[in-house]
């Protein structure tokens, strides 16, 4: 029988939202009551408010538990976009469990983004995100 090898390749996928507009204050979270909404209109370019650009993407890695079991699937999660374009208040929405939550918020806490702009000044705007972990087989 010939063994199986495994590349692994976690990917992450940016969904604009526009739920989850404020954030309730929380000692690691600050009050982000002035987060702007993100619409289609923003995307497209006709609106006063231009979405926020990612600049730099790091990757996750996959947790050693996960990969000894081969755990393949996303983690949704939840975040502001500062004026400066770092992720702040990184929550996760829909956990995958097995380290691997943690590795994405890790990851996503290095992206770096072009800040939104509202009339040419940077603003916070809330984003989500889901970051893939797959498992790619060959025989």
């Amino acid at each position: 029988m010939k063994p199986t090898s495994y590349a692994i390749a976690p990917l992450a996928g940016l969904l604009f939202t526009s739920s989850l507009l404020t954030q309730t204050p929380t000692p690691t979270c600050p009050d982000f009551s002035n987060v702007h909404e993100i619409r289609r209109a923003d995307i497209e370019g006709t609106s006063p408010l231009t979405a926020p650009r990612i600049i730099d993407q790091v990757q996750p890695e996959y947790s050693e538990e996960a990969r000894r079991q081969k755990i393949t699937g996303d983690v949704l999660l939840s975040f502001v976009v500062d004026v400066n374009g770092k992720p702040k208040c990184i929550q996760v929405v829909r956990p995958l469990g097995h380290g691997l939550d943690e590795k994405a918020i890790e990851a996503v806490s290095q992206w770096r983004f072009r800040p939104a702009m509202k009339e040419g000044k940077p603003v916070p705007v809330q984003l989500r995100a889901s970051v893939f972990f797959k498992i790619y087989g060959r025989r």
